[in-house]
Formats: structure tokens, C-alpha cells, sequence
């Protein structure tokens, strides 16, 4: 059988649920998903337009002597239900000794 003939069998015959990589929620793929797309926030706040920025972009506008230590993304949902994607970046100033 050749590889078209094998899929299309296994699409007709098979739910998506019953396919060996059948995730109920796939969190990994999601998290890696979010990672290549750092620039989908809002494009507007309480009316007002935003900038979006990737971590390194954000990072960016810090600009020296910041130092970019991590950085998260965070999916929010508002009351009204809407989606909106967040990065919160954590950076360090260079030189400064935060140990004291």
C-alpha cells in the first residue's frame, strides 16, 4: 500500500481519537506553538492601540545595560471571555550586585 492509500485508510476508517497520537490536550505541542508566534497579544487596550513585542524586541527596548534573563508567556482570558496573549520578560541590570 503506498503512503497516500495508508493515510486515507486510516483518516476513513479511524475517529481522531482512536489514532495512536491523540492527544485529549495537547499542552506540549501548544507550548511550542507559543513559542514561535511571541508577537500575538491584543492589539488594543481599554481602547487604546498597544505594541507588541517579541521577548528579544521587549528586551530591546530596555536596551543596554539590561540583560535579558527569561521570559514567559501568558494566555489570558478576560470576563468577556477574549483571549490575550501576554510575555513578561525578567532582566537584570549588568554590573549591579543584587546580593546585598
Amino acid at each position: 500500500m503506498d503512503h497516500k492509500s495508508h493515510w486515507e485508510h486510516i483518516y476513513g476508517n479511524k475517529l481522531p481519537t482512536q489514532v495512536s497520537w491523540y492527544q485529549a490536550h495537547a499542552e506540549r505541542s501548544l507550548s511550542l506553538i507559543r513559542r514561535v508566534s511571541p508577537d500575538d497579544g491584543p492589539t488594543r487596550c481599554s481602547g487604546l492601540e498597544v505594541q507588541r513585542y517579541s521577548p528579544d524586541a521587549l528586551h530591546a527596548a530596555f536596551g543596554a545595560p539590561f540583560r535579558l534573563m527569561t521570559s514567559e508567556r501568558e494566555e489570558h482570558v478576560t470576563p468577556a471571555g477574549v483571549h490575550q496573549a501576554f510575555i513578561y520578560c525578567l532582566c537584570r541590570i549588568d554590573g549591579v550586585d543584587d546580593t546585598a
